[in-house]
């Protein structure tokens, strides 16, 4: 099911987002306001009172928190303090508990400014039971004292009675929305707690729902913005939180991407892979088809899935959207229901062949992506007007397209003499800037080709095939138009920057096996 925002009541958030109060107000990855500034440069500073204080850096706290302070006093007289908090902003304060290891808070050394350090452990779960802002002050007796930066507290437990069977994972990520999906192993709600800030705040979906495959639409979101998310049920939180990005404006050329595809074997070098993907910091990911060997999840949608696509991925599914196109082995699955049942892929106005081939715009690009193992060597039909119109209608300063059946390719299936003549003029002419597939178990990166266009101006399009993701390699035959092919499991990270692509090509070791760059085609 699909459940689009909603004005759910949460654990009293109407604190939301507090302005910091107090005499000072020290960050909370360190440092604090200073009363000691006050003083005179080159005078001994006259001052009696708390100094700074700050909690740790971490976005999120729980547990026993440490509140870290200093106790300033020109004559070096012990100094008594009181520890309190506010969870409304500094409107209302109350006593810290400590936990049964905090140091107290009578007699401590003190000296000249900017003070003696000390520490109070906060037992913050005896004192705020789920979430909250909350901002924490130190004050010697008759003295304002100090002020923390507001910290996100949250002690609620997860919901121990709802059990994952896929971990939350991103799709259709678009300019304002986004769309968080989840498999759980029995029927629940459907919700996700989201906001600009650790503190939450907002919910989406429908808590009347019971069902195992969930898939919440967030909307309303602003351009090239981080938020965060955390899956709940029964209004307890189900998973920790998560962060996505939402796709810049329209006019950004610059950002990163991952792709790479005929990966879904759960064979070691795909969990390597996967490993290594998830260290690399990028916006998003495209797949080039046979995400599930060797029948596309025919037997076992669920099972297949979950040990082939998500469990090697799910160390970046749940911060980076993927946009995956269908290969052949997808394709043998009931023509893809298993595929179209697990991605949720942007809407080509066909009914037939719904998410088999579409288009969607990052920055200033748009992605093509195409069925062509069977559609697109049909010359005519919805979809041959469809890539038409598409390509035609382009104002992006980017135009890339991706599928798995190569056009050309060095390896062992070769070139495709149909795809060429179909697609090729229309590509070569429509000034698509980069053609990305795979197909072939290994790694090529094409000269730029010119078979169609016969402008001398024209430079010639360039063909990457990434088809080293995990399944079994084969061989390569270099030709005339090779600019490079390696026979190895990898992925590639390109880089959209101005007029410029950079590419690199990356092994299982983390070695650069090609690195290359594309100019835009004016």
């Amino acid at each position: 099911m699909l459940g689009r925002t909603a004005p759910l009541p949460l654990l009293a958030l109407s604190f939301l987002v507090v302005p910091v109060v107090g005499c000072g107000g020290g960050g909370s990855s360190g440092g604090g306001g200073s009363a000691a500034a006050a003083a005179t440069a080159g005078s001994p500073a006259a001052i009696a009172d708390v100094t700074s204080v700050r909690l740790p850096g971490a976005s999120v706290l729980s547990g026993d928190v440490p509140v870290i302070f200093s106790v300033a006093d020109p004559a070096g007289a012990l100094a008594t303090v009181a520890v309190t908090y506010s969870v409304d902003g500094g409107g209302s304060w109350h006593t810290a508990t400590p936990a049964a290891n905090s140091p107290g808070l009578s007699d401590l050394a003190t000296g000249p400014a900017p003070g003696v350090e000390h520490t109070f452990i906060w037992a913050t779960a005896s004192d705020i039971p789920s979430l909250a802002g909350a901002l924490v002050r130190v004050a010697r007796v008759g003295a304002p004292g100090q002020t923390s930066s507001q910290a996100v507290i949250d002690n609620a437990p997860l919901n121990a009675s709802v059990r994952l069977n896929r971990r939350p994972y991103l799709q259709l990520t678009q300019q304002t929305s986004t769309i968080i999906c989840w498999r759980t192993e029995a029927d629940t709600d459907s919700v996700v707690e989201w906001g600009p800030t650790p503190l939450l705040g907002q919910a989406a979906g429908n808590p009347g729902s019971r069902a195992k495959s969930h898939a919440v639409e967030i909307v309303g979101l602003q351009p090239g913005t981080t938020y965060y998310y955390r899956v709940s049920s029964s209004g307890q939180p189900v998973t920790a939180r998560g962060t996505f990005t939402t796709a810049p404006a329209s006019n950004v050329s610059d950002f990163t991407f991952l792709a790479f595809g005929d990966s879904g074997t759960a064979s070691p070098e795909q969990l390597a892979l996967g490993r290594r993907m998830a260290t690399e910091q990028v916006d998003f990911a495209i797949h080039t088809g046979d995400v599930i060997y060797p029948y596309g999840a025919l037997a076992n949608p669920v099972g297949e899935y979950n040990e082939r696509f998500f469990r090697p991925y799910e160390d970046f599914l749940d911060r980076l959207p993927i946009f995956p196109v269908i290969g052949n082995h997808d394709l043998i699955a009931l023509l893809g229901q298993p595929f179209k049942d697990v991605f949720h892929l942007p809407d080509n106005g066909s009914s037939i062949a719904k998410e088999l081939y579409f288009s969607f715009e990052w920055g200033d690009a748009k992605f093509i992506a195409l069925e062509t193992t069977g559609l697109f060597l049909v010359p005519v039909g919805d979809h041959a007007t469809w890539l038409q119109r598409e390509i035609q209608n382009n104002t992006k300063k980017w135009l890339i397209v991706y599928m798995h059946i190569p056009l050309y390719s060095c390896g062992s299936h070769g070139d495709s003499a149909v795809l060429k003549h179909v697609l090729g003029p229309q590509f070569e002419n429509g000034k698509v800037d980069l053609v990305i597939a795979g197909h072939d178990h290994n790694y090529e990166r094409t000269r730029p080709i010119k078979d169609f266009n016969r402008d001398p101006a024209y430079p010639g399009l360039v063909h990457i095939i990434t088809g080293g993701g995990g399944a079994g390699l084969r061989g390569v035959n270099p030709n005339s138009r090779t600019a490079t092919a390696v026979r190895a499991h990898h992925y590639v990270k390109f880089r959209v920057q101005g007029d410029t692509i950079h590419g690199e090509a990356i092994d299982l070791g983390g070695q650069v096996i090609d690195a290359f760059s594309v100019q835009n085609i004016p």
